[in-house]
């Protein structure tokens, strides 16, 4: 019933939204557990910034130098897995198909150098991949072109990026570049940038684009998700910070959290993913009050970006060992990715984790 663990099994439910449900249940699903994300997130860059990080240019290259850390060598090392499996598949079958590498063979060459250069680019260094999301490409010139719809064109442009699923963290980044400019500012800028955000997503939707990938994908209109959580620490943790009188509550909260995590999709609730979203506002800064210093929770928590960043992988390897004819691939996907997310937060987090401690000031 700790912050960690929430992470930890809204990570999972991206994983089971791919494989399909574990037990009959998928938990609050994918693009739910995403938002809920965004929201701490929004929480703990204004915590940091406001309590860690020391103002002015030198705090702000520590800051962005340091989610860097936290972002990259773990996708790296997931990226030059991905890329080693695919090879590896090929030469084993003599060239006749290479998995997520297919695509590259057969169209790479009918991309201009623009539509080139950004895949290249964002496979290796996470921004625009969102971007991509709203792209397609004359396959007869090779220029780019905006799509309101990227599923109706071909070849789909997305199908370049070797870990899909990071698109997420291109938004993160966005966030984490214009965070130190936003969570210091008086609260009615904050408010009024959050409404704003909340604004553009109404517009899409009377406009009619509410499906992917203008559902949540979008970083204007999913800003305000961000800025929820920076409201939740300026608006509500930093009154409670460290009053024991809030424990019973705080636990209430996250006990309630986690039921309806678990039972989401039981719930029959006219809106349930906004009260959802509302609740995870509600009790983050509760729960990260007494949680914060519970290290097993946090340890938890920490498998949760390795587990979102790895799973599109395992659930590959998964289906290419035909491991669903032992039994529900979501089993596999989920202990194999846990399982790896344990092997590189202990070999490569860790260590990356001692460097970005030692670079804060004080």
């Amino acid at each position: 019933m700790l912050v960690g663990i929430i992470r930890f099994i809204l990570a999972i439910s991206v994983v089971l939204a791919h494989a399909g449900p574990l037990l009959g249940n998928s938990l609050v699903g994918g693009q739910l557990a995403v938002q809920a994300f965004y929201i701490i997130s929004g929480f703990y860059m204004a915590l940091i910034l406001n309590e860690k990080y020391v103002s002015g240019n030198r705090g702000y290259k520590i800051f962005i130098v340091n989610r860097a850390l936290r972002l990259f060598p773990i996708y790296w090392f997931i990226l030059f897995a991905t890329l080693l499996y695919s090879l590896a598949i090929g030469f084993n079958n003599n060239g006749a198909f290479f998995p997520l590498l297919d695509i590259y063979i057969h169209h790479f060459s009918e991309l201009g150098w623009l539509a080139s250069g950004l895949l290249i680019f964002s496979n290796f260094f996470i921004l625009f991949q969102d971007l991509i999301l709203f792209l397609g490409v004359h396959i007869d010139t090779g220029q780019l072109f905006f799509t309101s719809d990227f599923l109706n064109t071909s070849p789909i442009l997305h199908k370049f990026v070797l870990i899909p699923q990071a698109w997420t963290l291109s938004l993160e980044l966005l966030f984490y570049l214009i965070a130190p400019f936003i969570v210091r500012k008086k609260l009615m800028v904050i408010i009024s940038l959050l409404l704003i955000s909340a604004f553009i997503k109404y517009t899409l939707h009377i406009w009619g684009l509410e499906k992917d990938p203008w559902s949540y994908r979008f970083f204007p209109a999913e800003l305000m998700f961000f800025l929820l959580g920076t409201l939740a620490y300026r608006v509500i943790f930093i009154k409670i910070a460290g009053k024991r009188q809030y424990k019973i509550l705080s636990l209430s909260m996250l006990t309630l959290l986690l039921s309806a995590t678990f039972f989401y999709n039981q719930i029959a609730l006219p809106g349930k993913s906004a009260l959802y979203l509302t609740l995870i506002f509600l009790t983050l800064p509760f729960a990260f009050t007494f949680t914060k210093n519970i290290s097993l929770d946090r340890y938890i928590g920490e498998l949760s970006y390795p587990i979102y960043i790895s799973h599109m992988l395992v659930l590959t390897v998964c289906y290419a060992l035909h491991l669903e004819s032992l039994g529900t691939i979501s089993l596999f996907a989920v202990i194999l990715s846990i399982l790896l997310s344990i092997f590189m937060n202990e070999t490569i987090g860790k260590r990356i984790e001692r460097i970005r401690q030692s670079r804060i000031p004080g």
